[in-house]
């Protein structure tokens, strides 16, 4: 299946006291990480699943959002903490699908973090499609 692409949201909890990742676009398709790496890590699971579950139950696959197409790059920037941030940006609308909300003081982090997005399907064909 050629799984459509999401803008996913990670923020900080103190309620759970961990991270949660949510797809605004799939209801109820959100997952928990004690790390951002985690949190981001089990949501690309959560909703692979998800999508094939509606696939099986022959539901309908709900829109991506509008206007985003899914080709992408990734934006990496320095905070005003002098922390290091990436996101990745929708090539036809500049828009951020997929942001950081951790600050890494290594860049060594940063790249590994941005590695762990790549290594998903999502991210992979993602990444592929960008550099075509």
């Amino acid at each position: 299946m050629n799984q459509p692409k999401y803008r996913i949201e990670i923020f900080w909890s103190d309620e759970d006291g961990g991270y949660i990742a949510n797809v605004p676009d799939l209801r109820y398709c959100s997952a928990f990480g004690e790390s951002y790496e985690e949190a981001l890590r089990e949501v690309l699971v959560a909703m692979e699943l998800h999508l094939d579950t509606l696939e099986e139950l022959d539901r309908p696959i709900p829109e991506k959002i509008a206007g985003i197409v899914g080709l992408g790059y990734f934006e990496v920037y320095e905070d005003r903490d002098h922390k290091y941030r990436w996101q990745f940006r929708s090539v036809d609308t500049g828009e951020a699908l997929v942001r950081t909300s951790y600050g890494y003081s290594d860049k060594e982090d940063l790249e590994r973090s941005m590695d762990l997005f790549r290594a998903h399907p999502f991210g992979a064909e993602v990444e592929k499609l960008t550099t075509e």
